[in-house]
């Protein structure tokens, strides 16, 4: 019992320390300012390309600037999420689109982004650059929504944020993801403990059976004892107990902070929305 409490205990000091800090991909994303529809200059391109590639560098999700003013016949929020498809290096990742065709600036979030872009955050950064898009200022309404997007990145997700499936009401919440470091010192003296541990047991064992080392055969025969007795069971009742469990109305959110999300193209799941002008 000793051996197995030190093993336990040897265990357990095995255990990673968790991190708390929010974890960004390793790998680095994608940034991309695609101006269709002329509306930016070369300069604006390039300071928004800088933001963008800043966040991309940073997270490992994709950014994408885009403005358009032949959407193919397409809902500007169909058009943003093919795009986003198309286009992605990642399944993390916004798009930023500002659509003449139909009128509309729009915001695709997939992946992890539908988290950190709520609802309430995606419609405020809707609400910083609106005004700059009816002012015909675009570089500017673009700025204000990467700028938005660094700073709810810098916060994190929210607690209890979650996803509600805009069709069938399904609700997932965000789990956060758990990294895990050991110190130096909690590896060698993690190891120390177990090879205490492992000395104990074998101790212990060689004791008990009076072992001795070397050229050792145990009998078994003369050392095992085997007894068989024979017992019936017999069924005389039978009772089943019904419980009904309440669904849990998954409609509320708990009171957190909800992304309304969707099956969009390609299967994917996106968040999001836009603002007509």
């Amino acid at each position: 019992m000793r051996g197995k409490a030190l093993g336990v205990l040897a265990a357990a000091l095995l255990l990673p320390a968790v991190q708390t800090t929010p974890v960004f991909a390793e790998s680095a994303g994608s940034a991309l300012v695609d101006d269709r529809a002329d509306l930016l200059t070369a300069s604006e391109e390039d300071q928004l390309q800088s933001s963008a590639k800043t966040l991309a560098d940073s997270t490992g999700y994709d950014y994408f600037v885009v403005t358009t003013d032949d959407a193919g016949g397409k809902e500007a929020r169909d058009y943003a999420e093919d795009y986003y498809m198309d286009k992605k290096t990642t399944l993390d990742g916004v798009i930023y689109l500002i659509d003449m065709d139909n009128r509309e600036v729009y915001i695709a979030t997939s992946g992890i982004m539908r988290y950190y872009l709520d609802d309430e955050r995606w419609n405020q950064a809707l609400d910083d650059a609106y005004n700059y898009v009816v002012d015909g200022e675009y570089a500017k309404a673009f700025s204000a929504m990467l700028s938005d997007t660094e700073q709810y990145l810098k916060a994190g997700i929210r607690d209890k944020t979650y996803t509600v499936d805009e069709n069938t009401g399904k609700v997932t919440y965000y789990e956060t993801p758990k990294e895990y470091s050991l110190e130096l010192y909690e590896i060698l003296g993690s190891l120390l403990l177990g090879l205490l541990a492992a000395a104990l047991i074998f101790g212990i064992t060689v004791g008990k059976y009076k072992m001795k080392i070397g050229n050792y055969s145990y009998s078994y025969r003369d050392n095992s004892q085997l007894k068989l007795h024979r017992r019936t069971d017999t069924l005389v009742n039978k009772v089943v107990t019904h419980r009904r469990i309440p669904k849990e109305d998954s409609s509320s959110g708990g009171g957190g902070h909800s992304s309304t999300v969707h099956t969009g193209s390609g299967g994917n799941s996106f968040g999001g929305g836009g603002r007509k002008f």
